[in-house]
């Protein structure tokens, strides 16, 4: 009998199946002359899927008027119950709703109008923004999360779950939302595992996960008082939290045991600012590189705090922080518009993006670009009250970055891709502490991605989360 190992080759023959880079990227959302919503779904190829309509008119689907209103520029609508803008569309997908590719298949004629998915109530619009935390690297099937803002002391917790925005917010503040339970056991409570600082708050959104590292970092404040100085905090040798979806009490006795060690955790200076609101006194996003540098945003009260420390290997510890703050004018970050910082990594995990916008609800952005192997970054801003924007992967490093103009009289969105290849414009590769940018590579002036509608429109672009990403990063090195 012949070898058939050696005749095939010892990989053996591929079976034939779907190219990884046709599965869906983003859709994006709009309306018709009539007020029913209208989309197109885009695959990482940036070829068109298909179109649907929902019947439903799209300030109804949501029972709130202004609900997906896309026949009304974002800057004259509240946020809190709208799915549009750099602050609602991330890690999670959009905060309020999308749909997928499997929506517009089911669809059997025009009349039969599929509504789009909802995703969290809009009560709870900008909760799993806030609560979700970071976790640089491929492995992109799983979410963690924190408290919200009442995680202090004893009450402050982190969990892994899979993504999606219900299993981020279902223990909101401990409570089992949708369920008559109180307190959770299925938490991990990070001063009582040793991660936290006895009576210390968690910033919500303030713990980050490096895969590359295996290291870990949360973001703590004294909270005897608001206006305290945010510290880093780093846990070295971090139970790796993929592993522990399904056993949180496992994750947290392994948690235990490595901070036992007194060489595991760390713990940085400190950085405040006068002018933190309420919002970022208890909710700033956090990001660690593989280098063990650490990035937060969080909200001020006419602007934005950006701050970065850099890991200083000879004193094993963290250099005093660097800042990148902006302010405005006008800004709406507050509890009642619920639009907090979020993030967004491209699908190899090698680049991540702080996000918020800057202006007016839901217009404008501040984006801080981050490479996650070196720590070096770049900051960009816009802010426009004409328009909202929306940052979203495609392919394995690169993402499509899109701007809400109406559509009016045209058939198109303006839209740009971006990578952090692209962004380096000149030898230096940090530009953290340099003024903020808005150069030409960064405004999207294009209008090469379809609109659905060419009347009256605000169209905004969502990203689709449901994506096999390593099979796309395989493709594009031809190991697939």
């Amino acid at each position: 009998m012949s070898n058939l190992t050696d005749f095939f080759g010892k990989g053996g023959p591929r079976v034939p199946g779907k190219a990884a880079h046709s599965q869906p990227a983003f859709v994006v959302m709009g309306s018709n002359s009539s007020s029913y919503l209208k989309a197109i779904v885009y695959d990482h190829s940036l070829k068109s899927l298909g179109t649907f309509e929902s019947r439903m008119t799209n300030n109804s689907e949501f029972g709130s008027s202004g609900n997906w209103n896309y026949n009304t520029n974002p800057s004259g609508e509240y946020s809190n119950n709208n799915g549009h803008g750099i602050s609602k569309n991330g890690y999670l997908g959009n905060t309020i709703g999308y749909t997928t590719k499997e929506t517009f298949e089911q669809m059997t004629s025009y009349d039969r109008g599929i509504n789009p998915a909802r995703e969290t109530h809009y009560d709870y619009g900008g909760v799993p923004t806030a609560m979700v935390g970071t976790n640089p690297g491929i492995k992109q099937n799983y979410a963690i999360g924190t408290s919200h803002i009442l995680g202090v002391g004893t009450a402050a917790f982190i969990r892994s779950c899979p993504r999606s925005n219900r299993r981020i917010m279902r223990n909101f503040d401990g409570q089992n939302i949708g369920g008559a339970i109180g307190n959770e056991n299925d938490l991990v409570y990070v001063q009582t595992v040793g991660m936290l600082t006895s009576g210390y708050r968690l910033a919500a959104g303030g713990f980050s996960y490096n895969q590359n590292s295996g290291n870990a970092v949360i973001i703590e404040r004294d909270n005897s008082s608001t206006n305290t100085e945010w510290r880093p905090v780093l846990i070295k040798n971090f139970p790796d939290p993929a592993k522990y979806v399904s056993d949180q009490k496992a994750w947290g006795a392994a948690i235990t045991a490595i901070t036992a060690v007194s060489a595991n955790r760390v713990v940085g200076g400190g950085t405040s600012s006068s002018s933190r609101d309420s919002i970022g006194n208890n909710i700033t996003k956090a990001l660690l590189c593989d280098n063990n540098d650490v990035f937060i945003m969080g909200s001020t009260t006419n602007g934005v705090q950006v701050r970065r420390w850099r890991w200083n290997s000879g004193t094993n510890t963290w250099d005093a922080p660097t800042a990148a703050d902006r302010d405005w004018t006008t800004k709406y970050h507050n509890d009642g518009t619920a639009s907090y910082p979020n993030w967004c990594m491209s699908l190899d995990g090698k680049t991540a993006v702080l996000m918020t916008h800057s202006y007016y609800y839901m217009t404008g952005y501040y984006l801080t670009i981050i490479d996650v192997a070196t720590g070096n970054a770049h900051n960009y801003y816009h802010t426009t009250s004409s328009g909202s924007y929306s940052i979203t992967p495609i392919g394995a490093s690169e993402f499509l970055f899109s701007h809400s103009t109406n559509t009016d009289g045209f058939a198109g969105v303006y839209t740009t891709v971006i990578s952090w290849d692209k962004i380096q414009y000149d030898a230096t590769p940090d530009h953290f502490t340099a003024h903020a940018h808005h150069p030409a590579h960064m405004t999207p002036i294009y209008r090469f991605i379809d609109a659905p509608h060419n009347s009256t429109n605000y169209p905004t672009i969502c990203p689709l989360i449901d994506v096999d990403n390593e099979s796309i990063v395989f493709a594009e090195k031809g190991e697939l």
